[in-house]
């Protein structure tokens, strides 16, 4: 069960501090996985935790190549160094617990042409992609702009986990939406700056 790996963490020493490499240890065969759902929780609620989309978007780029390489999960050592505080574990844990319960009764083996050879290929470009959506510096008071690239991940990764073609679809969508809306951003914003330095410079 999901849930449980991610009660398990709720369960660390909130006084302790944990890297991301103790983190795949502790969460086992479906590791690699399981860590990409557990750096995009913080983004899937009303307030995310500020300043860390782009490390933990990083990060789940290089935990991605480890799904497709599962041999081992190579980390930059300024990641490997790079350490959680056990209340943010602690805090995650918690709200993965809250996230997978509601949704992994849901998943399910299904559509397996979404999720074959060819299929996990388009996974992990999409993956990819959205965590370099999530890894942005945009600030969070712009809503969504880190929670649907998040959404988008998780997806893929519990689509991955349980062999759920339907999950991978749904991703696939998340992530074109997730794009798109941040396009429109970026479009708002410009053209609202030119506007600002249009009337500065009469």
């Amino acid at each position: 069960m999901l849930a449980d790996s991610f009660a398990m963490l709720s369960k660390i020493d909130p006084k302790e501090s944990v890297s991301l490499r103790q983190l795949h240890e502790i969460l086992g065969e479906d590791g690699a996985a399981l860590i990409i759902v557990f750096l995009c929780i913080p983004f899937l609620f009303p307030v995310p935790i500020p300043g860390i989309s782009t490390m933990f978007g990083m990060a789940i780029i290089m935990f991605t190549f480890a799904i497709i390489f599962p041999k081992r999960v190579y980390l930059p050592s300024f990641m490997e160094r790079f350490t959680l505080k056990g209340a943010m574990i602690h805090s995650i844990g918690e709200r993965g617990v809250k996230f997978t319960s509601r949704f992994e009764k849901f998943l399910r083996p299904r559509l397996p042409s979404a999720i074959s050879n060819s299929g996990k290929g388009l996974i992990a470009l999409a993956m990819i992609s959205s965590a370099i959506a999530l890894a942005l510096p945009i600030p969070p008071v712009i809503p969504f702009t880190n929670t649907l690239p998040a959404l988008a991940i998780c997806a893929f990764a519990l689509a991955l986990m349980m062999k759920d073609g339907l999950a991978a679809i749904v991703g696939h969508v998340l992530h074109l939406v997730s794009w798109a809306y941040l396009l429109s951003v970026a479009s708002i914003a410009f053209a609202f700056t030119k506007t600002i330095i249009d009337y500065i410079s009469k």
